[in-house]
């Protein structure tokens, strides 16, 4: 009896030993920037007003000349069921009705665009997308748009056939017009957001290495780099772009060409440049203390990052009962101009939004009017956009 309890208590010290290892290497991180020992504040959310009319948009893009915004809308209750991102695969319970639709800030006006020439038998499950003008043509815009389709009926696959759907449509149209499918297993796995050009091709990023499986969940707890950013042009087809990236999610392009692709796990945004070949190399990599999600540049060149400020709460909560408010923040990331800069740390972080859910509930993307000094904010399963007038920035 005593070898045996000898053995136990062995075996107990080495479980506890290891534990105590993973928790210094990886755990405490992946729980702070979780945010369980975070507290929100409010800060710059005293003058919002919300639409009601836009409802569960994941992204949201602003179209410089005009200032009219593009949203990719569904609907809160059917993204608890069908939300490929996060792992919710209820394809029998998702929306039926997605849209792209367009707000005239000068107006208010909004309107739903109509699919023309889209295959009607074909499934619309917005999130991710991008708005650019023609390269041949600047006032027809191309419109790059992820669609989580479900696996198609009869092959007991149950995980998005996710492709990028490309359209055009023109500023002040009530249409978007289909162009063409782009699909390619090998290379578009799991996308979530788009950078597009006016020639037909973009990048975009996939934010798992696989639809399913429990390699998702281990690349989580073991802080993998295992998601990757694709390009593809839609005559001359895909292939990977970058790899070895960490929970990649939203992409955007400075004007001086830099690429900026959030880390929506662990407060991390990867900056990287373009090749002649449109690969992209990773030249640094700026911190923050919080998971993000969509990123946008501003006219005023800085880039505005989506963030959750209580990403536990997120998931295991509000992403299952929108109803259930969690909050959320608003990150600014510029070139640094301090001393900072001389010592390796080129970019700075501002917080320049938070809310602790009870204006804005969970945000997914921060679109910055630095004109009108005025922030629209949009969420993956909120119950409206949210318009924050800020004239302290």
């Amino acid at each position: 009896m005593p070898s045996v309890l000898r053995v136990f208590t062995t075996l107990g010290a080495i479980v506890i030993a290891v534990f105590g290892i993973y928790y210094q290497l990886l755990l405490k991180d992946i729980l702070i920037h979780a945010g369980y020992w975070r507290t929100p504040a409010n800060l710059n959310n005293a003058h919002c007003t919300h639409v009601p009319e836009l409802k569960a948009c994941e992204k949201s893009v602003r179209h410089r000349a005009s200032g009219i915004l593009y949203f990719a809308c569904s609907t809160p209750a059917s993204r608890v069921h069908w939300e490929p991102s996060v792992g919710f695969l209820n394809a029998s319970a998702r929306s039926l009705t997605d849209y792209v639709a367009t707000y005239d800030p000068a107006t208010s006006k909004i309107t739903r665009l109509k699919l023309t020439g889209f295959p009607s038998s074909v499934p619309l499950a917005v999130h991710g997308f991008d708005v650019v003008p023609s390269d041949t043509n600047p006032s027809e815009l191309f419109v790059y748009l992820v669609n989580h389709r479900p696996a198609p009926e009869g092959t007991k696959k149950f995980f998005a056939d996710s492709v990028i759907e490309v359209f055009k449509t023109a500023i002040n149209s009530d249409k978007l017009v289909y162009v063409t499918t782009v699909e390619d297993p090998s290379v578009i796995i799991t996308p979530n957001d788009v950078v597009g050009y006016g020639d037909g091709s973009f990048h975009f990023t996939n934010d798992n290495r696989s639809k399913h499986g429990i390699m998702r969940t281990v690349d989580i707890y073991l802080r993998l780099s295992s998601t990757s950013v694709g390009y593809c042009h839609i005559e001359h087809g895909c292939k990977l772009a970058a790899s070895g990236l960490q929970a990649a999610n939203g992409i955007a392009r400075t004007d001086d060409g830099l690429y900026f692709v959030a880390n929506s796990r662990f407060g991390e945004l990867f900056v990287l440049e373009s090749q002649d070949d449109h690969s992209l190399v990773l030249t640094d990599v700026v911190r923050t203390d919080m998971p993000m999600d969509n990123v946008s540049v501003g006219e005023d060149g800085m880039v505005y990052i989506a963030a959750f400020p209580i990403g536990h709460k997120y998931m295991s909560e509000t992403a299952r009962n929108p109803d259930i408010p969690c909050a959320a923040a608003v990150l600014r990331v510029s070139r640094n101009t301090d001393m900072g800069q001389f010592y390796g740390d080129k970019f700075k972080v501002e917080k320049i939004f938070e809310d602790d859910g009870k204006t804005v509930s969970v945000t997914t993307t921060a679109i910055w009017d630095y004109k009108q000094k005025t922030l629209y904010l949009t969420g993956v399963s909120s119950p409206h956009v949210t318009i924050c007038k800020i004239n302290n920035l």
